[in-house]
């Protein structure tokens, strides 16, 4: 009987034994990675990389004015030009602003009259001819083609105010004046200079595809518009697009000039990579080309 009892006692154990062994001895659970972990609602993450957005009209006419003024001062801005090589920018050429005319020759627009059809047509009047262009040009440049900013002194694309408005606003502000004041003749001597001309271009070797380049043929498009749809109020916008790109001296905007009291002639160098004109009220894109 004792010896019954034992033998049931040592098979208990082994049993108990056998049923601690085998889970060690089955697949190991793996902890999960630590990049599988959830992150702590409190923790630190990492900064957003910031895009920087192009360069626009406005910032790109105070380089240009920053280059000048380096150029008449015979300072070195190298430093500054540098950090241009290779920027996005997106510039807008306001035309169209005097309302719809003869569409055959330079800028402008028209709408048939049957009030259904847009035409549009802008034609690049920079080249190789003009002065300030060929006076910044190196030997190894074949051709030019680009813009010439109208009305450079704006800041904005816009149509500027009508002589009526700006005469209008001058009375309003004006304080009374004598009769010997109104009488006063303007100093003499003075001279009006000529403006100072702003333009952007693309540059091209004998080594650039001819296909770049578009031999100054001009942006023409027509546009089928809705039946009372009225466009033009104020104009509308060229727009190009594309990355500053310096010339062989790490130059981006070129300067030429040796009056003293007259603002040096500039042109910024860049590849064109898209055009497109568009509606300023909204800018919907009326037509569009790629380069």
């Amino acid at each position: 009987m004792r010896n019954k009892l034992k033998a049931q006692l040592s098979g208990t154990a082994a049993a108990v034994l056998l049923a601690v062994a085998l889970p060690a001895c089955g697949p190991r659970q793996e902890q999960p990675p630590a990049t599988d972990r959830p992150v702590a609602e409190n923790a630190p993450r990492p900064p957003l990389p910031i895009v920087e957005p192009p360069i626009n009209r406005t910032r790109m006419l105070l380089a240009v004015a920053r280059a000048a003024s380096s150029h008449a001062l015979g300072a070195d801005d190298d430093e500054a030009q540098r950090t241009l090589d290779g920027k996005q920018f997106e510039i807008r050429l306001r035309f169209g602003c005097d309302g719809q005319g003869p569409v055959t020759e330079g800028h402008g627009w028209s709408v048939d009259p049957d009030g259904r059809t847009l035409r549009l047509r802008v034609v690049p009047n920079l080249s190789l001819d003009d002065e300030p262009v060929a006076s910044v040009s190196a030997e190894a440049i074949e051709a030019a083609e680009g813009f010439w900013l109208s009305r450079p002194w704006l800041l904005y694309a816009a149509c500027p105010a009508t002589p009526e408005a700006l005469e209008s606003a001058a009375t309003e502000a004006k304080p009374e004046t004598s009769k010997d004041d109104a009488q006063a003749k303007p100093p003499t001597g003075t001279s009006r200079l000529a403006a100072q001309r702003i333009g952007i271009a693309q540059f091209f070797t004998s080594e650039d595809p001819r296909t770049l380049r578009r031999m100054n043929r001009p942006f023409e498009a027509v546009k089928p518009l809705k039946e009372g749809e009225v466009v033009g109020r104020q104009g509308f916008n060229l727009v190009l697009s594309g990355r500053l790109r310096s010339r062989g001296d790490g130059r981006v905007i070129l300067c030429v000039g040796s009056g003293r009291d007259r603002a040096p002639d500039c042109v910024v160098s860049a590849r064109i990579d898209r055009v497109w004109i568009e509606r300023p009220e909204d800018r919907a894109v009326m037509a569009e080309w790629g380069t």
